[in-house]
């Protein structure tokens, strides 16, 4: 996309100006709610796959040029809230699910989906560490890797908002991100290993880098924005249990492959880690009194949404690779 308010090079440069620069007047903020509404539209109530790829790379060029908070410039501002709050709106939309849940159901569904939507992405991840070509590989790796960024700046914004009962499980999470492992260097040891790249301002001109990924880079981003944090309580969640699963099947694939272990360390050290991780989470969703009803039915929908973000991104990725089953 690169005409109107919308285009991603005007947006970039945008978002650099200085705080002296004159702002927009409410002609042009008009015009850009105008554009994103139309966009946010075709994108995420009329399911457009041209506007649903338009969408998810401009809100990517925003977060991450923003470092993941919501711009103070007048048409950024305005074109984020307009296609984040669309794309909240649809993901987290789930009619089965009740407007209140007691703790057991809450449970019940959370477990529930992680199993259901988790497995279903082994299979891909099987045929990738399994398949001569390399391909799979390089795909996965810049599409997880785009998924990955901004996960820290995210978890901050969720600690500045949680309840205290929550706050210390975020912030545990938060400091295992600063532990003395570079995870960076990890994943760039892998990155290296099968010969991708993944340049944040160019990912979104990489035909390899998939609509679906920056999607699950932006429900996350979008999740941890919003004041109450029970969205983003299910989201990290099923992030920090649907990954062990995955990356078990990626470290005895790669292993068996012959892969070096520092080569597949940024997955082995995900293995036990966000096991951990997934426990802490689920035991401060349930500790006694840190949700209402209704936010632990929010905790579903946002694990749900996550999963569902999770699961396209992977389903795409298969039919990327491999064509339609």
């Amino acid at each position: 996309m690169s005409d109107g308010l919308l285009g991603l090079d005007a947006l970039r440069q945008t978002l650099a100006e200085p705080l002296e620069a004159s702002p927009p007047g409410p002609e042009i903020l008009a015009r850009a709610a105008s554009e994103a509404c139309a966009l946010a539209r075709e994108a995420y109530e009329r399911n457009s796959a041209s506007a649903v790829a338009s969408a998810e790379r401009v809100l990517y060029t925003l977060n991450v040029n923003n470092a993941f908070t919501p711009p103070v410039q007048g048409v950024p501002g305005v074109i984020w809230n307009v296609l984040t709050r669309a794309k909240m709106r649809a993901a987290v939309h789930a009619p089965r699910v009740p407007d209140t849940l007691e703790l057991d159901e809450m449970n019940r569904l959370l477990l529930g989906a992680v199993e259901e939507h988790g497995a279903a992405t082994h299979p891909f991840v099987d045929r990738i560490v399994a398949d001569p070509d390399i391909k799979g590989l390089v795909v996965f790796a810049k599409n997880w890797f785009t998924t990955a960024h901004g996960f820290t700046a995210q978890l901050i914004a969720m600690a500045q908002r949680a309840k205290p009962a929550m706050r210390d499980v975020v912030l545990r999470n938060l400091a295992d991100e600063f532990d003395g492992i570079d995870h960076e260097l990890l994943r760039a040891r892998f990155r290296e290993r099968v010969g991708a790249q993944y340049e944040p301002s160019r990912a979104v001109n990489d035909p390899e880098h998939l609509t679906e990924a920056f999607g699950v880079l932006n429900y996350r981003t979008g999740v941890c924005s919003l004041n109450n944090t029970a969205y983003a309580l299910g989201s990290f969640y099923s992030v920090e249990a649907a990954t062990p699963p995955m990356c078990k099947h990626l470290v005895d694939g790669l292993r068996k492959r012959g892969f070096e272990e520092e080569a597949i360390r940024t997955f082995s050290l995900h293995v036990d880690v966000d096991e951990d991780h997934a426990g802490e989470w689920l035991e401060a969703i349930n500790g006694q009194g840190s949700l209402s009803p209704a936010e632990r039915a929010m905790v579903v929908r946002g694990a749900l949404g996550q999963l569902a973000q999770r699961r396209a991104w992977f389903e795409t990725m298969q039919t990327y690779v491999y064509g339609k089953r």
